[in-house]
């Protein structure tokens, strides 16, 4: 309920409001604190866009950052967590950095590029943790989005980062992140933007767009 979804929003900003001591006495740059808790008012932003009334309905998510296991370090933000499952020569349970691409923002190579190169450092000094890899989950690195959109485009440069594990068939990442939630594929998905059109175009011919899993050593950074 919008109630809820009220005190939801309240506490997080009395929580995001006390940690901010934390990062003090850790000596962590006061930009690095603006910017991720700054994800609150991106979610706020979207639930005042769909419902007319301020609130925050994704207090699970914002709890990583509510607990010091997420950190916004430029363009990417880092979640602090282990592998679920053995990739490459790592195994399970390894140590790693889940990364996550937070909305209202182009997404710009260089600044993708700068992010990575801080992460390893940041984690190392202010948590003694030396993470080797870095993985991210996302319909930006699934292997058909070549098909749709130009060599040059920053979506197709950000997924070659990566070295992409493996791809799954599902639709609806792609779906909510592009055109909205609750769609399905058909004749009324809005057309808007240049990427809305081409993924369109591509799936309703019956091609899918779902999301790859990446990973990056970041030594190699």
């Amino acid at each position: 309920t919008d109630l809820h979804n009220i005190i939801n929003l309240y506490l997080a900003v009395v929580f995001a409001s006390q940690c901010k001591s934390e990062y003090i006495s850790k000596n962590i740059d006061p930009a690095i604190y603006k910017h991720t808790m700054g994800d609150i008012n991106i979610w706020v932003s979207s639930y005042y866009s769909k419902n007319g009334i301020t609130g925050l309905q994704e207090i699970n998510w914002i709890r990583n950052h509510l607990s010091f296991r997420l950190f916004r370090l430029g363009r990417l933000q880092f979640e602090m967590t282990t592998l679920e499952k053995k990739v490459k020569t790592y195994s399970e349970n390894t140590p790693c950095l889940n990364i996550h691409i937070p909305e209202g923002e182009k997404l710009d190579i260089d600044k993708c590029q700068k992010s990575l190169k801080e992460a390893g450092p940041f984690f190392n000094k202010f948590f003694n943790i030396k993470y080797q890899i870095a993985v991210c989950h996302s319909w930006l690195l699934h292997e058909n989005l070549k098909h749709v959109l130009p060599e040059d485009s920053n979506i197709i440069k950000f997924s070659r980062l990566f070295e992409i594990i493996d791809n799954d068939n599902d639709n609806s990442q792609t779906l909510e992140r592009v055109f909205g939630e609750n769609v399905k594929i058909s004749d009324d998905l809005p057309e808007k933007t240049t990427l809305q059109r081409k993924l369109k175009t591509y799936l309703l011919e019956g091609n899918k767009i779902g999301s790859g899993y990446g990973i990056i050593e970041l030594q190699q950074i």
